[in-house]
């Protein structure tokens, strides 16, 4: 570093590190479910055996225990081997495979258990032995969600068995079993890949703010370094980043937050959603006739009418409540744990503060009206059709005559 000037440290985020980083931590997260699965498996292959043992013939119960037993302790090995190693990254995309086939063979175990316990002409207990592979398959899916792979060779170890068998034996419902596994199998694949989707984001982004802090902790550093020789260039460093920051993060005319930040959050709302069900609101405005006063009192005046929708919106929001400059003259309001009820109540508690802003031009009096249109989260929006809505919802709004409240249906 030269005492003429401060060098920071200035390098891209390395993105393959990152997604290494992430394997490895998707990997052990595997293993870790893995193992708690292989312990807890037992309870589930003592009570089918126990159901089923008594009609097919202890024997084979007991070889069918011993058989997916000597499957759920290699598990255990893998895993607790793997924990104990504790590979580099680079390293553990060769456990996971281990894994994989140590659970690909406890699916094995599992199908074959028709096999073993298919006594002629008891169904109901054929039913029950079913069922039992039907929940354990889908139990499975939060298990293996994190390596595709896992869950589709444990999907197929588990289900294949039973499909074969019903080729072998005389059922009078083959075929409606048959196409029940199938789709069961279509459906947990599915399914496991959303999952494994959300662990992703989730790993990938934990990974990125590690590295993201480590370069922090770097540029502390050399700031630091430099502190006693360069306070001033410190000081107007800092200052630089801090507007970085506002920029990155806030409309520069209003200081509401901007499009990019507001889309952040609504990822965010529809990821807790999805797995908690937390609901949440959005309320989109436009102001109406905007246009008109921008031709007629300049844009000085339509500035000064931006700033006083967003002073105005702020005074009524929650802690927690997040209003953006979403376009042009076009406000986005998002209400965390907040359903539509409570969402159409603050629109209309905003449209009446509007209404109060009286801006002044001359002799003129401008008064600021809006169209408001609210939707609220479903489980199945995206942020594209969570927004969609509320966009369908503010066009009705304009089409009634303006300055009014609609709900998304």
């Amino acid at each position: 570093m030269s005492a003429r000037g401060l060098s920071l440290p200035d390098t891209p985020l390395d993105e393959a590190a990152i997604a290494s980083k992430a394997t490895a931590e998707r990997i052990r997260v595997f293993a870790d479910r893995s193992v708690s699965g292989a312990l807890t498996s037992p309870l589930g292959t003592g009570l089918l055996a126990w159901v089923l043992g008594g009609a097919a013939g202890w024997k084979l119960a007991v070889i069918w225990l011993v058989l997916i037993n000597l499957a759920e302790l290699l598990i255990l090995g893998i895993g607790y081997r793997y924990q104990i190693a504790k590979p580099a990254a680079e390293d553990a995309s060769l456990w996971g495979n281990r894994l994989i086939l140590g659970n690909t063979l406890a699916g094995l175990a599992w199908g074959s258990s028709v096999w073993f316990f298919w006594v002629d002409g008891e169904f109901i207990l054929y039913l029950l032995n079913l069922i039992v592979l039907v929940g354990v398959s889908a139990l499975c899916v939060i298990i293996m969600s994190p390596l595709r792979n896992a869950m589709l060779l444990f999907s197929a170890g588990i289900l294949l068995p039973p499909l074969l068998h019903l080729l072998t034996v005389d059922n009078p419902y083959a075929a409606q079993i048959s196409v029940g596994l199938v789709i069961l199998f279509i459906t947990e694949q599915q399914y496991s890949g959303v999952a494994k989707r959300q662990l992703d984001r989730e790993l990938e982004s934990g990974q990125r703010n590690i590295a993201l802090v480590e370069q922090l902790s770097l540029a502390r550093m050399a700031l630091n370094e430099a502190n006693q020789k360069l306070t001033g260039k410190n000081a107007e460093l800092m200052s630089m980043l801090e507007r970085v920051r506002v920029m990155a993060t806030q409309d520069e005319l209003t200081g509401a937050f901007n499009r990019r930040y507001i889309s952040e959050q609504l990822e965010r709302q529809v990821a807790l959603k999805a797995r908690h069900g937390t609901p949440a609101s959005i309320i989109m405005l436009d102001l109406d006739h905007f246009k008109n006063i921008n031709d007629r009192y300049g844009h000085s005046v339509g500035d000064q009418a931006l700033k006083e929708t967003v002073r105005a919106i702020d005074e009524e929001l929650r802690e927690g409540d997040v209003v953006a400059r979403f376009g042009g003259e076009e406000f986005l309001v998002l209400l965390p744990v907040a359903g539509r009820e409570a969402a159409s109540q603050l629109a209309e508690r905003l449209r009446a503060a509007l209404a109060e802003v009286t801006l002044r031009e001359g002799r003129e009096e401008i008064i600021l009206r809006a169209s408001f249109g609210i939707a609220e989260l479903r489980s199945e929006d995206t942020v594209e059709m969570w927004l969609r809505r509320a966009d369908l919802a503010l066009y009705e709004a304009k089409a009634k005559g303006r300055d009014c409240v609609v709900e998304a249906a």
